[in-house]
């Protein structure tokens, strides 16, 4: 970069930018430190390209079920707004393969932390569970 605004002759390679480049950049620090990051993009896929993405509910039962399991996540996910995080994994196998207590977990990745001074909780997730074959009375079924 020669000056705001004007092109190099010849024309330079791109590479990255460093805080020495030019007086008049907004990056400039004459010590030459760091660029300190002024944004932060995330891109998330929502949708594939071909496939639907308003589907209206048949009848007024799956309209309740929708808002059921909304109303659901809502009360489950108490997680701050600047946490981006992956879904939830497959439940893990309960800890117990008999009829005594044991647990099963889940995990989901952080993938992004949008305000770093608020903390992102929540990674993993545990729930009581007992061995195949079991009641909740701790008894076994045959």
């Amino acid at each position: 970069m020669k000056a705001p605004n004007q092109r190099a002759e010849p024309q330079e390679r791109i590479r990255p930018l460093t805080s020495l480049d030019h007086p008049k950049s907004p990056f400039y620090d004459p010590e030459g430190g760091p660029i300190i990051p002024v944004a932060r993009v995330v891109i998330e896929r929502i949708a594939r390209k071909g496939e639907q993405c308003n589907i209206q509910p048949d009848n007024v039962d799956d309209i309740v079920a929708d808002l059921n399991q909304e109303e659901k996540e809502k009360d489950e996910d108490d997680t701050p707004e600047t946490c981006i995080y992956s879904n939830w994994s497959q439940w893990s196998a309960c800890s117990s393969s008999t009829c005594e207590k044991g647990k099963r977990m889940r995990q989901r990745m952080l993938k992004a932390q949008l305000d770093l001074s608020v903390p992102c909780p929540h990674t993993q997730d545990f729930e009581p569970c007992m061995g195949p074959g079991c009641r909740d009375d701790g008894k076994q079924t045959l």
